[in-house]
């Protein structure tokens, strides 16, 4: 049961993500939500710096996997390969991700639309988090939401 509702957890991470601006002081700023049209649907990872977004652990249960659902890839296979890296949220962007690394993960070889799945390398316990997303090569991506 743990790992369930940990599993409902990360997909809910993940649609935070997409919902979400960039966690950032405002020179770093990602814009990820479009007011209008033309502006939304699929965006490069690697277009504007890392998206990073502060997720909470609730007591009693652990994050092991971050889920990016339908991510974006332009039908590319090679290199599109993206990276998540989780450290403890420490009151803004810049101090919390100068502090130690608590998990990391990888999605190699990314299918076009499908969901990614960021296995981390170790179970989270409770707490409050941020997790930065990077593109590895050329091809991840995320939507942009238009609202």
């Amino acid at each position: 049961m743990k790992k369930l509702f940990a599993l409902i957890v990360a997909i809910a991470l993940v649609l935070m993500l997409a919902a979400v601006p960039a966690v950032a002081d405002s020179s770093k700023l990602i814009d990820i939500y479009s007011e209008g049209s033309g502006d939304g649907g699929p965006q490069q990872l690697n277009s504007g710096g890392p998206i990073a977004v502060v997720f909470t652990v609730p007591e009693g249960f652990y994050a092991y996997e971050i889920i990016g659902l339908n991510s974006p890839t332009w039908t590319q296979t090679s290199g599109c390969d993206a990276a998540v890296e989780v450290y403890k949220w420490v009151d803004d962007y810049d101090e919390s991700v100068d502090g130690e690394l608590q998990a990391y993960a990888e999605v190699l070889e990314h299918q076009d639309n499908q969901n990614a799945v960021f296995s981390l390398n170790k179970d989270l316990p409770a707490g409050q988090y941020i997790a930065e997303f990077t593109a590895i090569g050329g091809g991840a991506g995320y939507v942009r939401i238009m609202v």
